[in-house]
């Protein structure tokens, strides 16, 4: 035992020799501190383990997570750069098709920009000349531009009441009879796929309202990089046109084209665009149309006061002449004379409406051998119906003497134009039709002269508009 206890203590470092005053407890109270200290040392030791597995685990984890994040970063990289490529693909192939489609436009409101009356008189001929130089204006106006390319489609359209514009132009002898300008119309549309002159139709600023509509339809059109709007004359386009004059960039997409001058409110925003003269092209003055004379009484009354019908004769040898504006010069008046020599044809100056005070032609019995008979003469309406033509510039028929069955079939005839006042009309001289013969019966649909409402015109309540024995004075143009 002693001898194992020596051992033990030689191991350890312990002497066997007891040192004095100590008892034989003083080595075990040795490896009692010794082996506290070794448990202590092992405590530490696992704590530190411990504590070393868990920080390995605690990043082991957040890596995990990073590579899970980093997974799906990746992924939406690939998924964000699969549609970058996608959407880089879809800009490239836009592009290329505003690039491929583009096109400036050009505006005309027909009824305010005139085109030269020598291209209206020469018909079809003409209107390709026009059609043909307004492209090649506007191209030779747009070639230096930064922006332009000479690829660029270049689009025309021409809004106008075509009707109104015949008989204007008939009016003022410009042209010699209705289908000169429709043969005028076709040249200008032939000319290429891109030009067109549409008729607006006859109502109230149909043509106006079409055009301010076409601009700003195509104005945020990314395919059209330039417009232009020939409207110079008409003040209602100032209105519209100062929501583009806000801003450089708008404004300058707009060129303003100048026929006759700038009206009022128009001008004062020129100086916000561009603007042009094509002076090659269209008139540079308005057409003003010669006032009807005015009768303040009755004409041709009997001495004994019965109903008598007044002569379209003597209503103008009678009536007093009204002072004409020329077309050349705004400060010059001149006086239209009248024929002294005038057919002796007695007709009726009356207007009738319905309970709704909507103007009603009364009925014409058609005579087919008549009137086609009328037709081969082409007799000229203003001469036989209202006296009103002294033959000059006319090519239509002066000769001879009209039965009244023959005049009759005549005023039939001259209705097949329709009036552009419509059922508002109250001119006891106006020779147009103001509803379409063949009512609600009419297959023409949209290629018919007469509105909508001229088709369905009532003939209940029929009587004399109270100031039809009297002749108005009225200027048929806008």
């Amino acid at each position: 035992m002693d001898q194992s206890l020596g051992s033990f203590a030689s191991l350890n470092g312990l002497s066997r020799a007891t040192p004095p005053g100590l008892g034989s407890d003083s080595i075990l109270d040795i490896i009692a501190r010794q082996y506290e200290g070794m448990k202590t040392a092992e405590q530490q030791r696992h704590a530190f383990v411990e504590n070393l597995i868990t920080h390995i685990s605690t990043l082991t984890n957040d890596r995990d997570e990073a590579l899970r994040k980093l997974q799906r970063s990746e992924f939406t990289c690939n998924a964000y750069q699969d549609r970058l490529t996608v959407a880089n693909r879809k800009i490239e192939d836009l592009q290329k098709s505003i690039d491929c489609d583009r096109f400036v436009l050009a505006v005309v409101d027909g009824d305010n920009a005139l085109f030269r009356d020598e291209y209206v008189q020469d018909s079809a001929a003409g209107g390709e000349r026009a059609a043909q130089k307004l492209r090649q204006s506007i191209f030779d106006y747009l070639k230096d531009k930064p922006f332009f390319q000479h690829d660029f489609k270049i689009i025309i359209k021409v809004y106008a009441n075509l009707q109104g514009l015949c008989r204007l132009y008939l009016e003022n002898k410009i042209i010699p009879n209705y289908s000169a300008l429709y043969h005028f119309v076709q040249g200008f549309n032939k000319t290429s796929d891109y030009v067109e002159m549409i008729d607006a139709g006859n109502l109230k600023e149909a043509a106006d309202t079409k055009v301010k509509a076409t601009l700003g339809l195509f104005y945020r059109n990314l395919h059209c990089r330039h417009m232009f709007l020939a409207a110079s004359g008409d003040n209602s386009y100032a209105g519209f046109l100062r929501q583009f004059s806000t801003l450089q960039s708008d404004s300058s997409q707009i060129t303003l084209i100048e026929t006759v001058p700038f009206a009022r409110d128009l001008a004062q925003l020129t100086s916000r665009f561009d603007t042009t003269k094509f002076e090659d092209i269209f008139r540079n003055t308005k057409i003003i149309t010669d006032l009807k004379p005015a009768v303040n009484a009755p004409i041709n009354e009997t001495p004994t006061g019965a109903n008598s019908t007044a002569t379209w004769s003597n209503a103008v040898m009678k009536a007093a002449t009204m002072p004409i504006r020329s077309n050349m010069s705004p400060d010059v008046i001149t006086v239209t004379p009248v024929r002294s020599t005038t057919p002796t044809t007695k007709l009726p100056k009356e207007v009738w409406v319905n309970k709704y005070n909507e103007r009603v032609d009364l009925p014409i019995k058609y005579d087919a051998v008549i009137a086609n008979t009328l037709r081969k003469r082409k007799m000229c309406n203003k001469y036989w119906l209202l006296n009103a033509c002294d033959g000059t510039y006319c090519s239509h028929n002066h000769e001879g003497n009209l039965s009244p069955a023959e005049l009759e079939q005549l005023r039939l005839i001259a209705r097949s134009c329709a009036c552009r006042d419509g059922l508002a009309c109250r001119d006891p001289e106006c020779t147009d039709g103001h509803r379409c013969s063949a009512g609600l019966k009419c297959n023409k649909g949209e290629n018919c002269w007469f509105s909508d409402d001229q088709h369905d015109v009532s003939t209940e309540g029929l009587k004399k508009a109270a100031d039809s024995s009297v002749l108005h004075s009225y200027i048929h143009v806008r």
